[in-house]
């Protein structure tokens, strides 16, 4: 190998070395500054079984609820109740109470003339958790109305507790 060839060699080595040190000082002097600007990740509610939800927001935890055996009782015996469903157009063709006005949650607003604000109201729908029907109540509460209840389980709990649901097109 001639004197050039060698020199040119171990400028490519210095070269490489160079651009080795370089690289590990960038990383040492940008990883502290990215650490600072990049936030820590917000840790994910504990899970408390397969399908676990977090928990709900205080509003809907202390939200009034009547029980299927109180909400009979009160049809009964106060006809003028009003009573919503706030399932899904094909979950009320397919069940629910005798009586129960079809109140779906995406037509709220434009329906709340249809409602007297004098009069109780009773909300289900077909979760379990009464998710949707709270939701419709808290903005029922907004709205002005004070008498506002949601059916505890649903319209599952009233089929369970053996009370008759009907069928019909909307």
């Amino acid at each position: 190998m001639s004197k050039r060839q060698r020199g040119f060699v171990r400028a490519l080595a210095i070269l490489g070395v160079s651009i080795l040190i370089l690289g590990l000082l960038a990383t040492a002097l940008i990883t502290p500054a990215a650490r600072v600007l990049t936030p820590a990740p917000t840790p994910a509610p504990p899970l408390t079984g397969l399908l676990a939800t977090p928990s709900p927001r205080p509003e809907q935890r202390d939200f009034p609820r009547i029980a299927a055996a109180d909400l009979k009782l009160m049809l009964d015996k106060q006809p003028a109740l009003q009573l919503l469903d706030n399932s899904t157009d094909k979950e009320y063709a397919q069940a629910h109470i005798k009586g129960a006005k079809f109140f779906p949650a995406t037509e709220m607003y434009s329906r709340l003339a249809d409602l007297d604000k004098a009069k109780p109201v009773i909300l289900y729908c077909n979760c379990t958790a009464e998710q949707v029907s709270i939701s419709v109540g808290l903005r029922l509460r907004q709205a002005g109305f004070s008498d506002v209840r949601a059916l505890t389980g649903g319209l599952k709990a009233w089929s369970d507790a053996g009370y008759p649901t009907e069928s019909s097109a909307l």
